[in-house]
């Protein structure tokens, strides 16, 4: 079971990596960005920093989750669920990266624009 953790950690961080590598290679303004909040920290902080902050708290995220459910929640259903949601998010990242590397829209990320935080 440890090691199906530590690879949906490495799944998760994986597919973040990827995310933040197709917006880089896509984005060259703020207001590209869909995210209102993202949006002003770009402005903000600038473009770079910000995608690598997010990417940087997220790894932290990870790490801290993977050590709760090997260290405290370890019932075998916590860590079914952790390996579940670690599937989810990383079909999400990997639709939203796959998003920025075709430059289209995808069943995910049109269901994810019409939520009200991602409007412009």
């Amino acid at each position: 079971m440890k090691l199906l953790l530590l690879l949906s950690s490495f799944l998760i961080i994986l597919t973040k990596f990827l995310d933040v590598h197709s917006t880089l290679s896509r984005i060259s303004s703020p207001e590209q960005e869909r995210n209102i909040w993202v949006r002003q920290w770009m402005r903000k902080y600038g473009i770079k920093k910000v995608i690598w902050g997010i990417f940087l708290i997220s790894v932290l995220i990870v790490g801290l989750s993977f050590y709760l459910v090997l260290k405290i929640y370890t019932e075998w259903y916590f860590q079914w669920l952790y390996v579940f949601m670690a599937i989810v998010i990383s079909l999400s990242q990997l639709a939203v990266a796959h998003s920025n590397y075709m430059g289209k829209s995808n069943v995910f990320t049109r269901w994810l624009m019409k939520k009200k935080h991602y409007r412009f």
